[in-house]
Order: structure tokens, then C-alpha cells, then sequence
């Protein structure tokens, strides 16, 4: 970013092109600008005002900063520079002119600029924010559709990449007793699962009966075998509730494949009267929850079969739908970046002006004959000769301004921008990035 230093001094007749020619050597840039008369106010309120732009300065800045690093992000690879109207920022500033149709002078104090200036950054501030939150959550979501591309045997809706067509060769079952599963299967192991799917859960459906092919004359007789205690006879006798026979290859992707299989849903347990005419009643024991945590167990995934055929094929036009979104929210951006950018720059210079002549009020005081008159400049130094610089510019105002010599600091010490002889603001051109 380009090095900027906006300096005042009293005025004297001359000494802007005397100032010019002194700092010729070091190949500075020196550009002089005029400013209206603002309104002095108190010695209170102006100590009050200076400390209030350091801080109010600092936040313009941050906002500024944000439009550009947004309108960056957004329109990459752009040669296109922000600009201030058809400026660039340094021609903006170096052929810098108060605006006075925006910041009006006549009968308002400087704080009253200063509040017109920040009211209307802050509500530049609270839109970017709004802008940003809705990019953020239009990428959020673009991204989201983009990963359901990316199939997940395990994880990835149905409807993402089976087609209706492919349903229906499955023949899905949900009928009282049976239902269709699918199992995702690791490649690898895809051979080990073809002979024994069938065995998964091998404890968990009942296949057992009461014994009356031996006792037939009981049958129909209160023997106690039915309700809850039938299914202790029952359970005498278990195995798997996937239907041999039923495993499908529907699917594969990367290192997965996927089968459908056929499993029982699970059984009922019928209810029971007590002696006191009390009716327990029965419930019924679900087999796939048991089925696919026995899956897990042999790294194979389970998952029930659910399909939205008005979804199915829905993820490549939620792709397009979402990008174009992004897409239409990246020129509004773009745009509204580059009108917001000019409005904030102009009034971050005229914040650094009014600081300007506040602390020139506070340094230089005020003539007994009326208003002040100052000499306002920036200056660009040369890369790497600012040192040189500075020293010329500080030779040159105790040389014609000896009035000035006593605010200068110990000779013997290294100077900074608080303890030359005059006011000097050194700051980063913001929005250089392209120019």
C-alpha cells in the first residue's frame, strides 16, 4: 500500500513551493489542497474532538477495509481497481478538494460533520454485514448440495442417486411382516458378506413354537403356552430375520457397494388375562434396530429404505439453482462494494482533515487578526527515503518557522510523528492493492 503523510503548517506567502522544491531531492510528491473554514469551537470541545478521531478514524478505517477485502474475495482475479467516483484512490487524494455540497461548513461545528460522516459509515457498516451474513449462508449451501454430489453409500440420501426407474427393479417389501433394508458393504469385503449376510443377527428373531406334535390332545387347552410365556418357548429357537436368498447388488461407489436385503420386521408377543380379569397388553419386538447394530459388528451398515421420487435427480439442479444464486449475490456485491467504497473513502480523508485542522488549531493557535489559515499538504515519500524525508521536512519547518522551534523535541532523540515541530499524520493508502 502507498505511504501517505498529510502535514499542515502556518500559512506563508511561498513556502508551499519552497516546500515542494526542498523535498525534491528525495523525489516526494508534495500536493497541496485548500479547506474551508471550519468552525474552532472551545478549547475543550477541540482537545475532546482530537481524541474522538483517533478512535472514530480507526473504525472508518476497519469498515474501509472490509468493502475492499470483500469486493477482493468476491470478484477474484480482477484487475479492476476500486475507485472514488472515476478516480483512483491516489488521484483521489493527491487532487484532493473538500466536498462541500456533502459536508457542508457554514453555521455546523466539526462534530457535526464528524457525526454525519460516522452515522452514515455505520449504516454502510450494518449493510456489508447483512450482505456478508447472506453470501456466507448462499455458500454454506451451495457447498452443502455440492457434498450430496459426493456420494456416501452410508450417509447419502437415496433420492440423491437412485433413479424411480431403479426402485422399481428393487421390488422394495413393507408389507406386516417383511421390509426391504439396504446395507452398504465395504468392497473389500463384499464376498464374505455374499456368504453369510444371511446369518447377521443370528440371535435375534424367534423361530421356536410349543411342542404339541406330541401332545395334540392339548391343543386348545389352558397349558399356559400362550401370551407372554409362549414367547419363552419360542425363543427357544433363533436365528437371523434376513431372508436368505434376498441380497441385491444395487449400487457402488468408491470402495462401497450397496445391497438390498429382505429381513422379517420383527413379532408380536400377544396379550394376557389375569385371574382378576386384568388384561396385560401385548406388544411387538422390533428386529431391525438388534439387525443393524449386529451390522456394525461386521462393519457392514444397515440403513431402512425410505424414497421421495420428487426428489430423486433433484441434486444437480440444486447445484445449478444454488450457484446461480451465489453468482447473482457475487455482481450485487461486486457492485455494491464498488458505489460504497467511494462514499466511505471520501468521508475517511475528510475525517483526517478535520483532525488535521483541529490539532493545528491545538499547535499553531489561532491569529489575533481572525481566522487561522494553514498551509495543508500530503506528501508521498519515495520507498525507502522516507527517513531522509522526514529529516529534510523537519530542517525545512525549523528553518522557516523558527516561531515552531520550541515544540520540537531533544535533537539527540529519534523522531516520530508527536514530536516534530508540526502537525504529521503518517498512514496507509487503503484500496492500493491494483493501482
Amino acid at each position: 500500500m502507498s505511504q501517505l503523510w498529510l502535514v499542515t503548517l502556518p500559512e506563508k506567502d511561498g513556502r508551499a513551493n519552497h516546500l515542494r522544491q526542498t523535498l525534491a531531492r528525495e523525489q516526494a510528491g508534495v500536493f497541496k489542497f485548500q479547506t474551508p473554514g471550519l468552525s474552532i469551537g472551545t478549547l475543550d470541545s477541540l482537545m475532546a474532538l482530537t481524541d474522538d478521531l483517533i478512535k472514530i478514524n480507526i473504525q472508518v478505517e476497519s469498515v474501509l477495509k472490509k468493502i475492499e477485502r470483500q469486493y477482493y474475495d468476491v470478484a477474484e482475479n480482477t484487475t479492476d481497481a476500486l475507485k472514488i467516483g472515476e478516480k483512483s484512490v491516489l488521484n483521489y487524494v493527491t487532487n484532493f478538494q473538500w466536498d462541500v455540497s456533502r459536508y457542508k461548513v457554514t453555521g455546523v461545528s466539526m462534530m457535526d460533520i464528524v457525526s454525519q460522516i460516522t452515522s452514515t459509515i455505520g449504516g454502510v457498516d450494518e449493510e456489508l454485514k447483512k450482505l456478508t451474513t447472506v453470501y456466507t449462508e448462499k455458500n454454506q449451501y451451495l457447498a452443502a448440495c455440492q457434498r450430496k454430489k459426493m456420494i456416501n453409500l452410508a450417509t447419502s440420501d437415496f433420492e440423491d442417486f437412485l433413479t424411480p426407474q431403479k426402485v422399481a427393479q428393487i421390488g422394495v417389501l413393507d408389507s406386516e411382516f417383511l421390509v426391504t433394508l439396504m446395507c452398504a458393504v465395504p468392497s473389500a469385503i463384499e464376498q464374505d458378506f455374499l456368504k453369510s449376510y444371511y446369518t447377521i443377527g443370528s440371535d435375534i428373531a424367534a423361530y421356536g413354537n410349543p411342542e404339541w406334535s406330541s401332545n395334540s390332545q392339548n391343543i386348545g387347552v389352558n397349558d399356559g403356552n400362550f401370551g407372554p410365556r409362549a414367547g419363552a418357548l419360542r425363543g427357544k429357537q433363533r436365528g437371523s430375520p434376513i431372508v436368505p436368498g434376498s441380497a441385491k447388488k444395487i449400487y457402488a461407489e468408491g470402495e462401497m457397494v450397496l445391497y438390498s436385503i429382505t429381513s422379517l420386521k420383527g413379532q408380536y408377543e400377544a396379550g394376557i388375562s389375569s385371574n382378576k380379569d386384568e388384561f396385560a397388553q401385548g406388544k411387538f419386538v422390533d428386529y431391525t434396530e438388534p439387525l443393524i447394530l449386529a451390522a456394525r459388528e461386521k462393519r457392514y451398515i444397515i440403513r431402512p429404505f425410505t424414497y421421495d421420487s420428487s426428489k430423486a435427480g433433484g441434486v444437480e439442479s440444486n447445484i445449478a439453482a444454488a450457484a446461480a444464486q451465489v453468482a447473482k449475490l457475487q455482481v450485487q456485491i461486486v457492485s455494491w462494494c464498488r458505489s460504497h467504497f467511494g462514499e466511505v473513502y471520501t468521508g475517511w480523508i475528510h475525517l483526517k482533515v478535520i483532525r488535521a485542522y483541529a490539532e493545528s488549531i491545538l499547535r499553531y493557535g489561532v491569529p489575533a487578526e481572525g481566522k487561522p489559515k494553514y498551509i495543508f499538504t500530503f506528501i508521498q515519500p519515495m520507498s525507502k527515503l522516507e527517513k531522509a524525508t522526514t529529516d529534510n521536512l523537519a530542517r525545512f519547518v525549523t528553518d522557516n518557522y523558527p516561531e515552531l522551534r520550541a515544540l520540537s523535541g531533544d535533537e539527540n532523540e529519534e523522531e516520530d510523528t508527536d514530536s516534530l515541530p508540526f502537525v504529521c499524520y503518517q498512514f496507509s493508502l487503503v484500496g492500493t492493492k491494483s493501482n
